[in-house]
Order: structure tokens, then C-alpha cells, then sequence
């Protein structure tokens, strides 16, 4: 996990002597490197490479650990569905969508949830094109924006300008960004429960939108930093794959990450207090973790030692 820490806060301590911020800063200056894209005003669009990069490589390796069925496939893109939309405000029940599904949508929240899903199996098995791409807003408003006839021209002038659409944009761009995955080769990623780990955090997510959004002044134009939101969609990633490697081996997600870290040492050994301090979590959490990965059957205690057994 990154755990992005804002400028704003870094600049704070800063200013009340905190060296290592002051270093912060300075690295976060240094590092950057632009994306190629540039935003509203021709603003030049940056990211800070050691935050970032580190995280990436993790997340390839993290990968490689899910094992997933296609009933995981059809369960997930229901539920995030549901939580997709719940984020931009529907207010309904996971059982009230499977009958929706099955007969006919009673309300504009059912719909925009059967519409996500809909969505997410048309973006999986049609390219990313731009043409595409207003289609699949299409099907997320359908029958729930009284705005799509005005929003061809608005839609071609640019995407880079943001929120293009009347309405449906988060739930688009993070359908989106699940297809563009997919297209690239992680097909696992519609087996991830990415809108749920967001809804878990959904305060971070909005404030690394906003802190993104910030324009700055270099030495001879202005840009924007991008970092924070990146590192927070890296962040959801691995608590989704986590959340799915928990799921696929009975596991929560405290247990699936402690046993991945374990196994990147054969016959790895931990101890209540190492694993409290990896996790975050008080000693006693710890030992109940650890206590019921031995009833599980993942590892064997030894004296106060428990060692992996996978």
C-alpha cells in the first residue's frame, strides 16, 4: 500500500521543521515525469515515478497469485456493479437488482445498476475506440439521463476535458478503466471487487480527485500532478486483488496479505508481534489472526513461532 500523503500535509510539517517532509518534497520535485497527455488549459500532466513505479511492479506480482473461476467472474460484475452505482448515489439492494435482471427494472436505481452491468460485459468483449466508447456511456445512462441526445458534440470536441458527459462519467471511467485492463491482457480484473474497495474509502478517493485537480506553477508553465489519484487507484487495486485472494482461498484479507508476504520466503517464520506491526493491527488482533490461520490449516505454531505451511 502506498498511503499517499498529501503535499498539503507535507508542506505543513515542513514549514514546522520536519526534515524528512522538507526531503519528501524535494524528491517528489525531482522525480517527476510527464504522462503525455495535458489537461483543460493545456497544462502539462505529471506523476512522481518512486511512488508510483515500486507500486505497479508489487501489484504485476500480486497478479500472478489470483486463481479465479467464472462464477467469480458473473458474482463480481453484479456486485460492483451495485457498489459503481451506489457511488454516484443509487439507493437500492443487491436482491432488488438480481430481480431487475430477471424481469424489468422498477426504479431509475435498479436500472443504473442493471445498465452498469450490461456495460461492463459490452466493454469486455468490444475494443476501446472512441466510438465504442460513447456507446458504452449509451448503455450506463440508459433510461436513466434526460440529457444523452446533447452530449455528441460536447463528447467529440476532447476528452480531455473532464466529466464530458450529462451524467454517468464515474460510473463510464471506472468501467472503462477495468476494460483497458482487460484489453491489455489482466482479463482477472472483472473478477476484482474495485468499486466495493473504493465505496470502503470513498472520502480518499474524492480527495485524491480534488488534490489532482490542483494546478502548479513550475519554472516556466503549469501542471498538474497527478500522483495522488494514481496512487490511489493503486491502492484500491491491491486491496481488490487482496479481497479476491482472501475470497478465493477462505481467507480475509488481514490473513491473505500476511500469507503472501510470508510466501516470499520459503519456510517464513512470524512472531504475534511481527505480524501486529506488519498489519497495523494490537498484539491480540495479531494472535487471534494467527490463531485462526493455524485452525485453517495455513500454518503451525511452534513455541511462540508460526510458520507457513503453504
Amino acid at each position: 500500500m502506498i498511503n499517499y500523503i498529501s503535499d498539503k500535509i507535507l508542506k505543513i510539517k515542513a514549514n514546522k521543521g520536519d526534515e524528512d517532509a522538507v526531503n519528501e518534497l524535494m524528491l517528489r520535485a525531482l522525480y517527476q515525469e510527464k504522462i503525455g497527455l495535458k489537461g483543460i488549459d493545456d497544462e502539462e500532466l505529471v506523476y512522481v515515478t518512486f511512488i508510483v513505479n515500486p507500486q505497479i511492479e508489487k501489484l504485476k506480482e500480486l497478479y500472478t497469485q489470483l486463481i479465479l473461476n467464472k462464477q467469480a467472474y458473473q458474482d463480481n460484475i453484479v456486485l460492483d456493479s451495485f457498489h459503481s452505482a451506489t457511488i454516484e448515489g443509487a439507493r437500492t439492494t443487491v436482491d432488488n437488482v438480481v430481480n431487475a435482471m430477471k424481469d424489468k427494472p422498477k426504479t431509475k436505481d435498479d436500472q443504473m445498476v442493471v445498465n452498469s452491468i450490461n456495460a461492463y460485459y459490452y466493454a469486455f468483449n468490444n475494443l476501446n475506440t472512441i466510438e465504442n466508447l460513447l456507446e458504452l456511456w449509451k448503455i450506463v445512462t440508459k433510461d436513466v439521463c434526460d440529457n444523452q441526445d446533447k452530449v455528441g458534440s460536447r463528447f467529440r470536441t476532447g476528452m480531455v476535458y473532464i466529466h464530458p458527459f450529462a451524467d454517468g462519467n464515474g460510473r463510464t471511467a471506472r468501467i472503462m478503466m477495468a476494460s483497458i485492463m482487460h484489453h491489455a491482457g489482466y482479463d482477472k480484473v472483472g473478477a476484482l471487487p474495485i468499486s466495493r474497495c473504493i465505496n470502503d474509502r470513498l472520502s480518499r478517493y474524492y480527495n485524491s480527485l480534488e488534490e489532482s485537480e490542483e494546478v502548479k506553477k513550475g519554472a516556466n508553465s503549469k501542471y498538474l500532478d497527478i500522483t495522488p489519484f494514481i496512487a490511489e487507484m493503486l491502492d484500491v487495486l491491491e486491496l481488490a486483488m487482496l479481497s479476491a485472494i482472501a475470497s478465493q482461498n477462505g481467507l480475509t484479507k488481514n490473513e491473505s496479505m500476511l500469507l503472501i508476504k510470508m510466501k516470499k520466503r520459503k519456510g517464513a517464520e512470524i512472531t504475534v508481534e511481527k505480524c501486529a506491526s506488519i498489519l497495523e493491527i494490537t498484539n491480540s488482533s495479531a494472535k487471534n489472526l494467527l490463531q485462526g490461520m493455524v485452525d485453517k490449516g495455513y500454518l503451525i505454531k511452534i513455541g511462540n513461532i508460526y510458520r507457513s505451511k503453504v
